[in-house]
């Protein structure tokens, strides 16, 4: 591999069929190096071969793909029907020079029955946010069919979306989303917990006013709470709180919801509370007692020193 020569290509290749794993990964090291085109197949055929635990195998044939750069040779591992062959490719071409992946094709592995091609599939995707106006379409059908999806397939999704929130599709598509009182709840859900993953320092207005929208129409259930969470996880400031911050201080001031319910919404409030009515205020220091939990507790000191207080 260090001489690079290339008259030893031939019995590479062959130690590439071999039995022994150290064997095989160096050959893959020294036709890496030397870079001719001629052995990408056999790189393929080798990854095929590969075992699923040895990482450090499957990554020197990677890499030597990727040395090789033959955009066209390794392109053709995609339609492998080995599966860790196409994963190879896959990973290949996306860390090569003018690979030029689909941003489609990449998605529909998002939902492979391979966990590992699975994987990699949600890997390069999480690398290339220029492709979120590519993907807004495969997003939104996700997004839809997200009842049918297992606990790690429905995180999964919400933590792409996330990483995609900042641009205005996908912002739009989280903002309609959770707005749509057509949705399933479940969905709505996966929308607002997109949200309060992604985090983005300017919380877009249309954000905003979707949270005060279902504010506006749910008193209590799952979604109510989801809205509180994704509240706090934004930060929202004062200037941007708008109606939300209206319909926060409605809930919060609803003697007949559980008291947990109303020092959420105030802890929700954008940018703290601007002022402190003598019934909230005595309302805080009851959950500051010491028969309350200390998660209660915690809250409330947090309200309070938000709070512009008289």
């Amino acid at each position: 591999s260090l001489h690079r020569d290339h008259e030893a290509i031939r019995p590479l290749v062959a130690i590439l069929g071999g039995p022994s794993p150290h064997n095989i990964r160096a050959a893959a090291e020294a036709l890496g190096r030397i870079g001719d085109v001629s052995v990408v197949s056999s790189l393929l055929d080798a990854a095929g071969r590969a075992s699923a635990s040895d990482r450090i195998l499957q990554h020197s044939i990677t890499y030597a793909l990727i040395e090789i750069g033959d955009v066209k040779g390794t392109a053709d591992g995609l339609g492998s029907t080995n599966v860790a062959t196409r994963r190879a490719a896959l990973i290949a071409l996306d860390q090569m020079d003018g690979g030029r992946l689909e941003p489609k094709r990449v998605a529909s592995l998002l939902t492979a029955n391979d966990p590992s091609l699975k994987q990699a599939a949600s890997w390069i995707v999480g690398r290339h946010p220029e492709w979120a106006e590519a993907l807004a379409d495969t997003f939104r059908e996700r997004l839809t069919k997200v009842e049918t999806l297992s606990a790690v397939d429905r995180t999964e999704l919400e933590s792409q979306l996330a990483r995609f929130a900042g641009t205005e599709a996908i912002q739009s598509l989280l903002a309609n989303r959770a707005e749509d009182v057509s949705s399933p709840e479940v969905v709505r859900i996966s929308a607002l917990r997109a949200m309060a993953l992604a985090r983005p320092k300017d919380v877009p207005s249309a954000w905003v006013a979707s949270l005060a929208s279902i504010l506006a129409s749910h008193r209590d259930g799952n979604l109510l709470k989801q809205v509180l969470t994704t509240a706090r996880a934004l930060a929202i400031s004062k200037e941007k709180g708008g109606s939300l911050s209206g319909r926060l201080l409605e809930l919060a001031q609803n003697m007949n919801l559980p008291s947990s319910l109303r020092l959420e919404s105030l802890a929700a409030a954008p940018g703290g509370l601007s002022s402190v009515s003598p019934e909230l205020f005595k309302f805080l220091l009851k959950q500051l007692s010491r028969d309350q939990a200390a998660a209660t507790r915690i809250l409330a000191v947090d309200v309070l020193t938000r709070a512009t207080l008289s």
